[in-house]
C-alpha cells in the first residue's frame, strides 16, 4: 500500500474569540475606562471656575449583562444613562473613570414567528430616520436594500441577507481615513471598506431605508485579531425591532446575525455612530483645557457552563476520489432544530495543495424546524508527488469554534472531475422543494394599556391543490385553503394583568406543523417610590448635609424623563428609570426650612403624562441664628 500524507490545517478565522467564551453560559469580565484633562495657563491670571464631565460611555444593566461591582472615581452623579462629575475651582489636573466587574450571556433573542415584511408596525419610527453618517434617504443605499430584499416577505430573512450583504461585500480595512472618523453609510457602499462602524452603518442605513428600526450599539468586544494585539477594543454593533419580539443584536463585523457573542459588552445606545461617549463644560480664563481620549482596559476573568449549538452539521464532497488538479465541491447540510430563527456563519479552514474557488466563509439563514445547504468549490493541486496519496481533511467551523469534519481523497490515477461538473452539482443542491404552506403573524401593537389586544395572521397554500389545515390559539377550528391561495385571520389576544404575555399560533396539517410565537406587553401607569431614605436627624446650622435614598421603579412601565429636586433648588436628572436608582442630596443645614427637606421625583410615560411623587424629611437644625424663623416664614410664603 502506498503511504498517506495528511496535511496541516491552517485555519482562516480571523475574529474569534477563546473556545471558551463562545458556547459558555456566562462569563465575566473586567472594566476599566478612565480619562483625564490638563489644565494649561497661557495668561496672567489662569483660572477655572467650574469643570462638567458627562460621561454616557457605562455599562447598563439588561437581560444579558448584569453589574456586579461599580466604582466610581472621583465620587460623581450617577444615572441610568450617564456620570456627571464635577469640580469646583479644580488647580490641578484632574483625572476620572469607573471599575466595573461584569457578568454577561450571549444575547439571543429567540424570533419564533414569521414576522411579515414590509412592517406595518409604527413602533419605534424614530430610528427609521436618516442621521448625520447613517444617510438612510440616500438613493443607491436604498435601491440596494430594495434589490436584496427583492421577493422577500419575512422580516428576519430581509434583515439577515443584508447583514450577511454587508459583511461579505464591504472589506474590513483599519485605516485612518476609517479608524479615526465614521465616514457617512453612502461613502461606506461607493467605497466598499470600513471599520465596524462603517459596516454597521451602512447594515442600520439600509434596514432604515426599508421602514425597519435600526440603531447603534457601542461598546466593547474581544477579538484575537492581530490588528488589535490588546484583544479588547471599542466595538460597534447593531440592533433591529423585531415587533412582538424586541430589539434583536446584529454584528456584521464579526458575523453574528441576531445574537452576539457573552463579549460584546454594550455601554452605549444612540442613533447615529458620530454620538459623543462624553461631553464636557467649563468655565475658564487664561487657561487651555486639553481634554484625553478615553481609555479602555478589560480583561477576561472566567466563563461558566456550556450552550450547545441548536443546529446540527453533516459534511460530505460530492466526489470521495479524485484526480490531480480536479476540482471537488464540499457540501455542508445544516439543520435547525430549534424553534427560532438562525442565522450563522461558517468557514472551511485552509488546506495546503487544495484551494478554495470562491470565498471561505459562507451563511445560512434557517426557519424554525428547517434545513439548508452550503456549498463549497475547491481545486487540488496539479503538481502533487506521483508517488503517493493523500488524504486531505476537511473542517468547517463556526466563530465559537463549533466543528465538523470529513475528507476526500486524492490520487493519480483518480478522475480528474472538471469544474462543469461540480458546477451542475451545486445548481442541484441549491433546488428544494419548497414548504406546502407559511403562517406569519403580527400584532397589531406591541404594547397595549388595556388587557385585550389583537394579531394579524395570514395563511398561504404554496400547493397547486386545497389544503386543510388546523389553526390553534387557546381553541382549534378547521380551515380549508384553495389552490395557492391566501386567507388572514385575526385573534384577540387577552392579557390580564401588566407585564409580558406569550401569544402562540400554530397551524398544522397534521405531519407539518407551523408555529408563530409573539411577546405582547401589557403597560401600566409608571410609578416611582422613595425608599430606604437615609439623613441625620439633627444638623448644624453651617454644616454640610447628606440626604441619601433610593428612587424604586415599582411598574412594568418604564418611567421615563426622571427627575428629583429637593427644595426647589438641587436638581438630579436620572434619565429613564430601567432599574432602581441611589441619589445622594448635598446641601447645608441653613437650606433646610422649618425643619423639613422636601423632596419631589416628577416623572413621565410614553405619551408624554407627567406624574409626581412627594416625600418629606425631618431634619432639626440647630445652632440657627435667632431670624432664621423669620427667613423660613418668607422661603415658604414666596
Amino acid at each position: 500500500m502506498k503511504p498517506v500524507l495528511i496535511f496541516l490545517i491552517l485555519s482562516s478565522i480571523v475574529l474569534a474569540q477563546p473556545i471558551d467564551w463562545f458556547a459558555a453560559q456566562r462569563v465575566h469580565t473586567s472594566l476599566d475606562v478612565s480619562s483625564s484633562i490638563d489644565f494649561q495657563p497661557v495668561g496672567l491670571l489662569p483660572h477655572v471656575e467650574k469643570l462638567t464631565v458627562d460621561v454616557t460611555f457605562i455599562p447598563r444593566p439588561s437581560d444579558t449583562v448584569k453589574i456586579e461591582q461599580f466604582e466610581i472615581y472621583p465620587d460623581a452623579l450617577a444615572t441610568s444613562e450617564r456620570i456627571r462629575y464635577t469640580w469646583t475651582k479644580p488647580t490641578n489636573n484632574v483625572s476620572f473613570g469607573y471599575r466595573a466587574f461584569l457578568s454577561s450571556t450571549p444575547n439571543t433573542p429567540l424570533v419564533r414567528a414569521k414576522i411579515p415584511f414590509p412592517l406595518q408596525s409604527a413602533e419605534f419610527r424614530e430610528y427609521t430616520k436618516p442621521t448625520l453618517n447613517i444617510d438612510s434617504d440616500n438613493s443607491a443605499i436604498h435601491n440596494q436594500a430594495l434589490l436584496i430584499a427583492k421577493n422577500k416577505d419575512d422580516l428576519f430573512t430581509v434583515a439577515s441577507t443584508i447583514g450577511i450583504w454587508v459583511k461579505n461585500n464591504v472589506a474590513y480595512n483599519l485605516t485612518t481615513l476609517t479608524a479615526d472618523v465614521s465616514q457617512p453609510a453612502s461613502w461606506v457602499l461607493a467605497n466598499r471598506t470600513g471599520v465596524c462602524d462603517e459596516l454597521t452603518g451602512l447594515f442600520i442605513a439600509m434596514l432604515r431605508s426599508l421602514g425597519i428600526p435600526a440603531r447603534f450599539v457601542s461598546g466593547v468586544a474581544f477579538t484575537n485579531s492581530a490588528q488589535f494585539p490588546a484583544g479588547w477594543g471599542a466595538h460597534g454593533w447593531a440592533e433591529v425591532y423585531f415587533p412582538g419580539v424586541g430589539w434583536v443584536p446584529y454584528d456584521p463585523t464579526f458575523g453574528e446575525f441576531g445574537w452576539v457573542d457573552p463579549g460584546h459588552i454594550p455601554l452605549k445606545i444612540s442613533d447615529d455612530p458620530q454620538d459623543p461617549a462624553i461631553v464636557y463644560e467649563w468655565k475658564a480664563r487664561d487657561t487651555n483645557v486639553e481634554v484625553h481620549d478615553l481609555t479602555i482596559q478589560a480583561s477576561h476573568v472566567d466563563a461558566v457552563g456550556f450552550i450547545e449549538l441548536p443546529l446540527q452539521l453533516s459534511l460530505e464532497p460530492v466526489r470521495q476520489r479524485v484526480g490531480f488538479g480536479s476540482a471537488n465541491g464540499l457540501v455542508l447540510t445544516v439543520d435547525n432544530q430549534g424553534d427560532s430563527y438562525a442565522a450563522w456563519e461558517f468557514t472551511l479552514s485552509r488546506v495546503k495543495d487544495m484551494t478554495v474557488l470562491g470565498s471561505e466563509s459562507q451563511q445560512i439563514v434557517l426557519a424554525p424546524h428547517s434545513s439548508g445547504k452550503l456549498f463549497w468549490t475547491v481545486k487540488v493541486a496539479e503538481n502533487l508527488d506521483t508517488q503517493y496519496q493523500y488524504e486531505l481533511p476537511l473542517v468547517i467551523s463556526t466563530i465559537r469554534n463549533d466543528t465538523v469534519k470529513s475528507a476526500f481523497y486524492v490520487g493519480q490515477w483518480d478522475p480528474v472531475i472538471p469544474l462543469a461538473e461540480i458546477n451542475a452539482a451545486q445548481a442541484r443542491y441549491n433546488t428544494s422543494a419548497s414548504d406546502p404552506f407559511d403562517l406569519s403573524c403580527a400584532l397589531a401593537s406591541d404594547r397595549i394599556t388595556i388587557a385585550v389586544g389583537s394579531v394579524n395572521c395570514t395563511l398561504e397554500n404554496h400547493k397547486s391543490t386545497p389544503l386543510t389545515l388546523n389553526v390553534c390559539y387557546t381553541t382549534c377550528k378547521p380551515i380549508t385553503l384553495a389552490a395557492n391561495g391566501r386567507i388572514s385571520m385575526t385573534f384577540d389576544v387577552l392579557a390580564e394583568t401588566p407585564g409580558t404575555t406569550e401569544v402562540a399560533i400554530v397551524a398544522s396539517t397534521g405531519t407539518i406543523n407551523k408555529s408563530a410565537v409573539l411577546t405582547l406587553q401589557r403597560l401600566d401607569k409608571p410609578h416611582v417610590e422613595l425608599t430606604s431614605i437615609t439623613a441625620p436627624q439633627t444638623i448644624s446650622y453651617d454644616a454640610p448635609l447628606e440626604v441619601t435614598f433610593t428612587v424604586a421603579r415599582k411598574s412594568f412601565s418604564t418611567p421615563l424623563n426622571v427627575t428629583v429636586t429637593a427644595r426647589d433648588q438641587t436638581q438630579v436628572d436620572l434619565g429613564t428609570l430601567a432599574t432602581d436608582q441611589q441619589v445622594t442630596i448635598r446641601a447645608t443645614g441653613d437650606q433646610i426650612v422649618s425643619n423639613h427637606l422636601p423632596i419631589r421625583v416628577t416623572y413621565f410615560d410614553e405619551q408624554g403624562t407627567m406624574y409626581t411623587v412627594d416625600s418629606d424629611v425631618s431634619i432639626i437644625v440647630t445652632n440657627a441664628p435667632w431670624y432664621k424663623p423669620l427667613l423660613d416664614w418668607l422661603r415658604e410664603l414666596f
